[in-house]
């Protein structure tokens, strides 16, 4: 599962520098979901500016960087399972959807105070910090952020006949409002009916189960939060992102 990748600081770090002057080494658990050797920077980034926080906080550290590709369902289980034994890696890569689970189970602390202390963190995208709060404090630092776009093939639009201005204006006209979703997939049910792609090529969404349905959820109205902060499901735009997807794999 992705969505926008976040490093969940836990209690037992900020307990471990606390007392980091009575210490001559400060032991570090980081616990990552990686795929070596394209795909390790998450955990990898702590051992890069390991010299530089022991010269600054005058310590020794000791990092333990654990990191394979487990699902991420068996990947969060696991992190759930060793905080109820007592047993979390001090800090947890995962998604900022889990904050809303795990900061009031007591997995998660807010870091607001420790935030605050360090310059580096203005440098961040103000909207990213809405993601990482629960109840109003912010429990988790953004590491990074995904987009979702929508790649098309210039050369597949030439062979359906559009013109050279049609396609280099097509970003503008999807800015503007004037080229939209319904569109798309009205452009890939030609390139079907043309010969263009084959049958069920014309538009490929995500093919997995996944966050990014949601997507076709919200475009139709759709919320997961009331004005109370309650879990809601919309049921008319729910039903309305099932039909979409059941009428495109219905025309090919």
């Amino acid at each position: 599962m992705k969505y926008l990748r976040f490093i969940l600081v836990l209690a037992m770090v900020l307990s471990s520098v606390a007392i980091a002057a009575a210490q001559e080494t400060v032991s570090i658990t980081i616990r990552c979901k990686a795929s070596p050797p394209e795909e390790d920077w998450r955990c990898n980034n702590f051992a890069e500016v390991e010299e530089q926080v022991e010269a600054e906080l005058g310590i020794q550290l000791e990092l333990d960087l654990v990191q394979d590709n487990k699902d991420w369902g068996e990947y969060k289980n696991e992190f759930v399972l060793a905080s109820e034994a007592g047993e979390a890696p001090d800090i947890v890569l995962s998604g900022h959807e889990d904050i809303g689970a795990w900061a009031p189970a007591g997995f998660i602390i807010p870091l607001d105070d420790l935030i605050a202390q360090h310059e580096a963190f203005e440098d961040v995208v103000p909207a990213l910090w809405d993601s990482q709060k629960y109840a109003g404090e912010v429990y988790a630092v953004p590491q990074d952020a995904e987009a979702r776009p929508i790649f098309y093939s210039k050369l597949l639009l030439r062979d359906l006949g559009w013109t050279e201005e049609e396609i280099e204006s097509l970003p503008e006209r999807v800015m503007n409002g004037e080229y939209t979703f319904e569109d798309m997939i009205a452009t890939a049910q030609e390139a079907v009916d043309e010969g263009v792609v084959d049958e069920g090529n014309g538009f490929w969404h995500r093919p997995s189960n996944g966050p990014d349905f949601l997507y076709y959820y919200y475009g139709m109205g759709g919320q997961v939060l009331d004005d109370e902060g309650n879990l809601v499901v919309d049921r008319a735009p729910c039903s309305g992102c099932t039909n979409c997807l059941a009428a495109w794999s219905r025309a090919g």
